[in-house]
């Protein structure tokens, strides 16, 4: 279905099942979702929130099927289903993990794809890519889809979606160790995720979509030769679909919107649904060209925005941009920090009476820093399984009690 440019949204958030004494991760959603429906299944539809299954049996994915005007909407649902699956999770000893990495997870050996309906799908990506790593086994994030009706609003989403992309990071990264170790990138997540399909690289490009303004070029550019390079390996054509593409934003032609994937989950709804109204508003600022022409909009090229991307991915708001063109985008002059260019667009943006509460997260987080700072500063250099056991039961307390975490 059709909706106009950006008055559609949905939002996925993706959670790990851990066990509540341990904070190990527990491999259980299949028997979970067993339990709750009655016999397997890949989904369980409530009112307006879906839970499904990903592709490793110890997360679970919450999102809306049906678009929503207003993602405001989506608040009190997601958090009553979190207290929901809890509630379901006793059973079972186990609870909701936030953040987008478990901290002390091996993948090599406790990875367990999920088993049943579509199972073909992630036995290809296993067989290709080998699934047992960070960046496909161990990883959580927020998705979110905004809604489009023809070429010319996709000509105007994209050229915007492409601008805010490098700076995400900088705003929800919540991934800075793994393996019980400090990472050198305050999203790990991400410095794996960008990495994860070496084999076949015109699945992921350089990450940042490249300059592409209608379905049949986007289709030419970048479809059909990450069809053509993967077709030896996918001799049955299980893979070879839109939704392959593991760019940073991806379109979904088939229902009319744009993907964006580079959100780290943080460490409630409430936090992950201000973030997305954030960009949102940001989106709908560039889409009016209320900061540069479309036509200079157009001009980025995805090599320019990737360098950025990983700035952020690396160091966050700290990053030190000198990208001239980018900053004169945000009207900053020089360099700035990644810090400096969201307050000057924070500051910038206008939030009605309805969205008041929504500016508090993003408040906290710039004047706090992101969740992985504020991981980092609870653990205080110890790294050691009784802390980090500590730190997480509190990240989960939060994600359960929708509180911030003050680090």
């Amino acid at each position: 279905m059709k909706y106009p440019l950006m008055t559609s949204f949905g939002i996925e958030l993706e959670y790990m099942v851990v066990n509540k004494t341990t904070m190990d991760i527990m491999p259980i959603v299949p028997e979970f979702f067993e339990k709750i429906f009655g016999s397997f299944t890949n989904e369980i539809k409530h009112a307006s929130v879906t839970w499904s299954n990903e592709l490793v049996s110890h997360v679970i994915e919450l999102k809306n099927d049906i678009p929503v005007t207003d993602l405001k909407k989506l608040n009190l649902d997601f958090q009553i289903e979190i207290k929901l699956i809890n509630d379901e999770l006793k059973a079972f000893n186990a609870i909701l993990l936030p953040t987008a990495m478990h901290p002390w997870m091996n993948p090599d050996t406790e990875t367990k794809l999920w088993p049943h309906e579509n199972n073909e799908i992630y036995s290809s990506y296993d067989r290709i890519f080998s699934c047992k790593g960070h960046g496909w086994s161990n990883l959580q994030s927020m998705h979110i889809n905004l809604g489009f009706s023809n070429d010319k609003e996709f000509e105007k989403l994209h050229a915007a979606v492409r601008l805010i992309l490098p700076l995400i990071p900088a705003l929800s990264s919540s991934s800075p160790i793994f393996e019980s170790k400090l990472g050198t990138h305050l999203s790990s997540r991400l410095a794996f995720y960008l990495e994860n399909q070496r084999r076949i690289p015109s699945i992921i490009g350089t990450a940042i979509p490249e300059q592409a303004w209608s379905k049949a070029q986007y289709e030419n550019l970048i479809l059909k030769p990450m069809y053509k390079d993967i077709a030896p390996l996918d001799t049955e054509n299980v893979l070879q679909y839109e939704w392959l593409n593991s760019r940073a934003a991806i379109p979904k032609f088939e229902r009319y919107s744009i993907e964006i994937r580079l959100c780290d989950t943080n460490e409630n709804s409430f936090v992950d649904l201000s973030i997305a109204i954030f960009w949102t508003k940001v989106l709908k600022s560039l889409i009016k060209e209320e900061w540069i022409s479309l036509s200079d909009q157009k001009s980025f090229s995805e090599v320019e925005l990737k360098k950025i991307l990983v700035s952020n991915v690396k160091d966050g708001p700290k990053a030190i941009l000198t990208d001239a063109k980018y900053l004169d985008l945000w009207e900053l002059e020089n360099e700035a920090t990644s810090k400096e260019v969201l307050v000057q667009i924070y500051e910038s943006l206008k939030y009605e009476k309805t969205e008041v509460q929504y500016q508090k997260p993003i408040e906290y987080i710039l004047n706090h820093g992101t969740l992985s700072e504020r991981i980092l500063k609870s653990l205080n250099d110890d790294f050691s399984k009784p802390k980090m056991i500590e730190v997480y039961q509190r990240l989960s307390r939060c994600l359960n009690e929708v509180k911030f975490f003050e680090g």
